[in-house]
């Protein structure tokens, strides 16, 4: 019976270093960007730059290009 708490302390022992080492992980883990998130961050910034490229065209390119038909 003695050698059955002893293993069972053992045990108890061994969990407790499991949580600790599983709340560690679980803080590193909070820290990581998700894949989810890193493609809708890519995804407003590819929208943004499609923006500034129409803006560009609009604004810049479409009068010089019918200046040079009317030419």
């Amino acid at each position: 019976m003695s050698n059955l708490e002893s293993r069972v302390e053992h045990l108890e022992r061994d969990v407790s270093e499991i949580k600790v080492t599983l709340a560690r992980i679980e803080g590193k883990l909070d820290n990581c960007v998700t894949w989810k998130a890193a493609f809708g961050g890519l995804a407003v910034l590819l929208a943004g730059l499609a923006g500034i490229a129409w803006w560009v065209v609009q604004q810049i390119l479409t009068p010089l290009l019918q200046a040079a038909g009317a030419a």
